[in-house]
């Protein structure tokens, strides 16, 4: 896609606007950091990974005050495996090398943290002094995780999608700096991958926005949050938060373009592409995936070269499952074989074409489960492109998966993937919510050892039901690496990444990943008690307590699914519903209130106490959240008592008309609720700790605090009715199933 002059210059502009350096300038003595590189092997490396470990070990190395000095030779060591790096000493000299470039990267990270840093995606801790002597000579290391790092659901105004570009930058160094070597996007159809309008995820909003220009035949990509518009509202709270947009929240120089749709397709193309090229020279490996919804194999061809012309960096080209679950009934093995002979069926037929016949994208899942299709449809397209060799022109390697959250269900497509999938194609698969569920799942799946050789296994930062809430991931992570190496008889796994939204929020997740990485032997308890130790925690087992409460709490079986999510709490005045209040357990979302509370007021005396200031700023924000948690799931509760005892709890309708009671009820509940609601509000404006917070912070506002404004206008008649600007929930099905909501009405059940 060719760029205008115009495109170039606003991305020229783009590069040099947002916050300044993330470190703080050292004293006028700085150590000194002298670095030699292999021009044998800085020849060979086209995406200049060796060029950028070297700055990125004077950069740091210079930031820390004294007099010593580091000297690094930066080499390559083809004779390493794969994965594999090597630290020595050559007098006072610091060999750094790999396998490749991208190794001897994660080479220089180590060595520095043996000097002292410290890394997370909130930035780099420096320390007091760079203690040159104890880096280890003699190290070879080989991580138990080959591929790790993150995969960006690019979907939401809180992910990365609304970055500015040198911001954007920054987080890919970021995870660089945790040995993080590998990162997905997953594109949902349209928004970052040109597919036909008709078959645009989120496309009826996306087409109001963009003046309805566009026709079911034409190609179109953009459709930035599922096609969801941000404008900014007129708040105090919110507009003193967001930096940069006047008007509407997106990229911040996409502002002035961003009604106009095929600027702004070649403004969104050249920002992903030099986001991934930022990544390759971080020594990461980039994949790129997205769903099919036909058959025809010509069509899905035309769709991977797009996407191959779009973004030419791309290692690896996956097509994955639309999110699904299951709720199937009966024993397992006459539903998997009725299941396997549909699989059979669209395998067996010579066109695709026919398979859209008799398995429409839009058919009864009941029928034929999505999995199963979806599956399908990924299977036939990959053996297609095989067949023409187009995985070997473009150099792509080409992955299937499934994104399927019943246990039943990814135990049924695993086998599937076992006897389906080509040997040189990758599988993945999301086995379900939240960490710990996916190490349960998992777990159930019964993966074999040869397919787990090629799967790339997706869990969670942040479970994104939770998403107002504060999470810890450790445990479901460990758990998940347990199995893996009982599984492949302890050799290092294929790859795991984790999906995430907000960024600052979840660093302790994501450095846990980093470290359970290198040391498969790593617990919870010894991960915490490492970080105690680092941060000057006197309280060590006070905080273990803390983060322990955090990471049971991030398991979607202990609170209610989507209590957290960022969409989903308008209302609809003619349907006369009242979002999920009705569903979610009272009883659960009290206690859950009351343990998030308890821990907020532990990690303020905690942090308290911490002397080091970068430490200390992320306790704070760890209290920070934990206190708005409380406020939030308070919030709900509260809310739920708008709902009167002769609720509908078949149709979900609101009684038409009310009495004057009830009326007075809501006015009065929803007041209360909207004092948690604004307390909430005001935690995340005290701490915008990156872009991703400002981002949320409008999902908030339109979303619990409009929910409760509305239902006192609505079903209160105080206030005027506010529509939502967008309404995408009718395009985007909600991550549980209908069992996972009855759930909590059997929970208040049994309270009863």
């Amino acid at each position: 896609m060719k760029m205008s002059k115009q495109i170039m210059r606003r991305m020229a502009m783009l590069a040099t606007c947002g916050v300044g350096m993330l470190f703080a300038a050292g004293e006028s003595q700085a150590a000194t950091v002298v670095t030699k590189l292999d021009q044998a092997a800085l020849a060979k490396d086209t995406n200049g990974t060796l060029q950028f470990a070297s700055e990125e070990l004077k950069q740091l190395g210079t930031k820390v005050p004294g007099n010593e000095k580091a000297t690094f030779h930066l080499t390559v060591n083809e004779k390493l495996s794969p994965f594999t790096f090597s630290i020595d000493r050559e007098g006072e000299a610091i060999v750094l090398a790999g396998h490749g470039a991208a190794e001897t990267l994660t080479a220089a990270y180590t060595a520095l943290e043996q000097m002292g840093y410290r890394f997370d995606v909130i930035g780099a801790i420096a320390p007091a002094k760079l203690d040159v002597a104890k880096v280890i000579a003699k190290q070879v290391i080989t991580p138990a995780i080959e591929r790790r790092g993150v995969r960006q659901h690019i979907n939401f105004a809180c992910d990365l999608s609304a970055y500015p570009l040198n911001e954007a930058k920054e987080y890919i160094h970021q995870l660089a700096r945790q040995r993080f070597n590998w990162i997905a996007f997953h594109s949902y159809p349209g928004q970052w991958n040109r597919v036909r309008y008709n078959y645009v995820s989120g496309g009826g909003p996306w087409k109001i926005i963009t003046g309805k220009y566009y026709k079911d035949s034409d190609y179109t990509k953009g459709c930035l949050f599922y096609g969801a518009h941000f404008p900014i509202p007129d708040d105090k709270i919110v507009r003193a938060t967001v930096r940069f947009n006047k008007n509407v929240f997106c990229i911040p120089e996409l502002e002035p373009i961003y009604y106009a749709g095929k600027e702004r397709e070649a403004f969104l193309t050249e920002w992903m592409r030099q986001v991934m090229a930022e990544c390759k020279r971080a020594g990461m490996g980039v994949q790129f995936s997205t769903e099919l919804q036909v058959f025809d194999e010509a069509e899905n061809e035309k769709i991977a070269n797009f996407i191959v012309e779009d973004y030419p960096q791309i290692d690896v080209l996956e097509f994955i499952s639309r999110e699904a679950g299951g709720d199937q009934e009966g024993d397992f093995e006459p539903w998997y074989l009725k299941n396997k002979a549909i699989l059979d069926d669209v395998m067996t037929m010579a066109d695709g074409k026919d398979a859209d016949k008799k398995y429409p994208w839009t058919g009864k899942p009941d029928q034929t489960p999505n999995q199963v299709r979806d599956l399908g449809m990924a299977l036939r397209t990959v053996k297609c492109l095989q067949a023409k060799g187009w995985d070997k022109q473009h150099k792509v390697q080409l992955a299937v998966g499934n994104y399927s959250t019943d246990e039943k269900m990814v135990r049924a497509v695993v086998k599937f993937a076992d006897e389906y999938l080509p040997k040189d194609v990758w599988y993945t698969l999301m086995p379900g919510h939240s960490s710990r569920v996916v190490a349960d799942h998992f777990i159930a799946s019964q993966m074999s050892k040869e397919l787990l050789s090629r799967t790339v296994l997706y869990s969670w930062f942040e479970f994104d039901g939770y998403m107002a809430l504060q999470q810890f991931a450790c445990s479901g992570f460990i758990k998940t690496l347990d199995q893996v190496r009982k599984t492949n008889g302890g050799k290092p796994m294929h790859a795991l990444l984790a999906n995430h939204w907000r960024t600052g929020e979840n660093f302790m997740s994501l450095r846990c990943l980093d470290d359970l990485s290198f040391n498969a032997e790593l617990t919870q308890e010894s991960y915490v008690s490492n970080f105690a130790r680092s941060a000057g925690i006197s309280d060590a087992s006070g905080f273990q307590k803390a983060m322990s409460e955090i990471d049971e709490l991030s398991d979607l079986r202990v609170i209610n699914g989507n209590i957290g999510f960022n969409i989903g709490w308008n209302i609809n005045p003619k349907d006369r519903n009242v979002a999920g209040l009705w569903w979610w357990s009272k009883d659960n979302n009290q206690k859950a209130a009351d343990r998030f509370q308890a821990v907020a007021k532990s990690m303020e005396q905690i942090k308290s106490t911490v002397v080091n200031p970068d430490y200390a700023f992320r306790l704070k924000l760890m209290a920070n959240r934990c206190d708005a948690s409380y406020a939030h799931l308070k919030a709900v509760r509260i809310l739920q008592d708008c709902i009167p005892a002769r609720f509908d709890r078949t149709t979900h309708r609101m009684p038409d008309p009310l009495t004057d009671e009830e009326k007075s009820k809501i006015n009065t509940v929803c007041a209360d609720a909207q004092t948690n609601l604004d307390h909430y509000l005001q935690r995340l404006a005290e701490m915008p700790v990156d872009r991703s917070a400002e981002g949320f912070m409008l999902y908030y506002y339109r979303g619990p605090w409009m929910l409760a404004h509305n239902m006192k206008a609505q079903y209160g008649g105080v206030g005027e009715f506010i529509p939502d600007p967008w309404d995408s929930a009718q395009f985007v099905p909600l991550p549980l199933s209908t069992s996972e909501r009855n759930k909590g009405i059997e929970a208040d059940k049994v309270q009863k």
